[in-house]
């Protein structure tokens, strides 16, 4: 397997918030015998959100967790992105997650929350257990989340434990003449 790190954010870039994925994310693996093949910090753009996910997804085994972009924000772009690199280019309303925004936000959910329920198509969700928000999956291995820590990180780690079936040994060998 080859792990990748999506972090989108023109928050990050222009430096209005720290990155606090890449350092998790390569810690995590390392607890499995894994490192991240990869990483990538992108503005909010949805052409380079869709050529990132598309490059990722070429390469044999790839994992990737993405992080941000997935609200109900005018810079939201990555479930439309995920769509367009991943499935048929569409976002469906997803049944389940509709009816857990629904549930969560009550008659706040109109007229721009309720778009977080538009997704590609075979996306799977993946549960929040902070604000019960859910973030989505397709083909369990490209993995959308929030881009705030608190609520992508222990995603993260459940995921990590079910794709993981067996821990690795890393050995780094020094020689010294």
């Amino acid at each position: 397997m080859r792990f990748f790190a999506l972090i989108i954010g023109s928050e990050i870039l222009n430096q209005r918030r720290a990155d606090m994925h890449f350092e998790f994310v390569a810690k995590e693996l390392l607890h499995y015998g894994y490192t991240l093949s990869g990483s990538l910090i992108i503005e909010d753009d949805p052409v380079l959100i869709t050529n990132s996910i598309k490059f990722i997804s070429q390469m044999k085994e790839s994992i990737l967790f993405s992080f941000g972009g997935i609200g109900s924000t005018p810079d939201d772009h990555t479930r439309s992105s995920a769509a367009k690199a991943l499935a048929d280019g569409k976002l469906y309303e997803h049944k389940e997650a509709k009816s857990i925004i629904e549930q969560r936000l009550k008659e706040r959910v109109y007229p721009h929350p309720i778009k977080m329920a538009l997704l590609p198509k075979g996306a799977t969700l993946i549960e929040n257990i902070i604000n019960g928000m859910p973030a989505f999956a397709l083909e369990d291995r490209y993995f959308f989340m929030p881009g705030f820590p608190q609520m992508s990180h222990p995603m993260v780690k459940d995921i990590l434990k079910r794709v993981i079936k067996k821990k690795r040994d890393i050995f780094r060998r020094s020689i010294v003449a």
